[in-house]
């Protein structure tokens, strides 16, 4: 994702989402931050799991808040939902790696769409 992605987000037609969330990091203060999100059904597991990325979170965080660690609970919500998942420590880039198990924070396909 870079600094030229849309400023309102947009849903991906492979079932995800990528622009502007709110990210609450614990019992932290909601930042606005950029995301890029997707998911899918695993029938063996039988619920929906997503991941993705999100860019400039310790940016716009309070500097105050210690470094998010690995396993940090999160809630991302974006303009088509909200979901809870969990976070990486930031990586090299400066940013963090979201996995979420169950309602992701985006529309999801239908089941009987062929990708």
């Amino acid at each position: 994702m870079s600094d030229h992605e849309p400023a309102d987000g947009h849903d991906d037609d492979a079932g995800g989402y990528t622009g502007p969330a709110t990210i609450t990091v614990g019992g932290r203060r909601p930042v606005e931050a950029n995301v890029q999100l997707i998911g899918h059904f695993d029938p063996i597991a039988g619920r929906y799991q997503w991941q993705g990325r999100i860019r400039g979170l310790a940016v716009v965080s309070d500097p105050a808040d210690p470094p998010v660690a690995e396993g940090t609970e999160v809630r991302i919500s974006t303009p088509h939902g909200a979901g809870e998942g969990t976070l990486s420590a930031e990586d090299a880039f400066g940013g963090h790696v979201v996995r979420g198990v169950s309602a992701p924070p985006f529309a999801q396909l239908p089941d009987d769409v062929d990708r």
